[in-house]
């Protein structure tokens, strides 16, 4: 599903805040974490994400800067 958003609305995506929920399944007890970041902290935690051991199970916008 692809719909066109305002200016407005993408002002609003890059200045949230965004709750990451993980998953860390190879551990002796595996784990569920919540990691709180903006959008920048969003691309950071995403880049080379595939060498984690864990994976992501929601991304949801909590609120704006």
């Amino acid at each position: 599903m692809k719909r066109i958003i305002s200016k407005e609305e993408l002002e609003i995506y890059q200045n949230s805040l965004y709750k990451v929920t993980t998953v860390t399944p190879l551990v002796e007890e595996p784990y569920i974490e919540e990691f709180t970041v903006n959008k920048a902290g969003l691309d950071e935690f995403l880049e080379n994400y595939n060498e984690y051991a864990q994976f992501i199970v929601f991304v949801e916008m909590v609120e704006m800067e």
